[in-house]
């Protein structure tokens, strides 16, 4: 197995390469092509919104239309986000936003501490 998070959950690169058999190279499961730099950060810039403004104009209706609200309710948020005090709360309590992309190759100390109760059993799956 690469590194990433292969190596947290070990039966998860199986299950994802059955999945999604090609991966995108932005999830970091390929171990072709690892992602060790975070993604850019979201824009919400004149020729996004432009985009946004001109799939509107085109489909009256259906996913296409949908999607467009969508992505123009994102850029709402990204510009209206940093003066909104639930955000900050929010931020304040959790940290900063973002993952720590130089600790994805440790091995949480969790899974070898994990352990399972009984098997249940035909009775007391249904509360007898």
């Amino acid at each position: 197995m690469g590194g990433g998070r292969n190596n947290r959950y070990p039966l998860l690169p199986t299950v994802f390469r059955q999945v999604y058999p090609n991966p995108p190279p932005v999830t970091g499961y390929d171990d072709s092509c690892p992602q060790p730099n975070p993604p850019l950060p979201a824009k919400s810039d004149s020729n996004v919104l432009a985009g946004v403004a001109a799939k509107l104009e085109n489909s009256s209706s259906g996913p296409a239309y949908e999607a467009s609200l969508s992505q123009l309710r994102r850029c709402a948020w990204l510009a209206a986000k940093e003066s909104n005090a639930d955000w900050a709360k929010l931020r304040r309590d959790l940290g900063k936003a973002g993952s720590d992309y130089k600790t994805l190759d440790q091995i949480d100390p969790r899974v070898d501490t994990l352990s399972y109760g009984a098997a249940p059993t035909l009775m007391s799956k249904y509360g007898f």
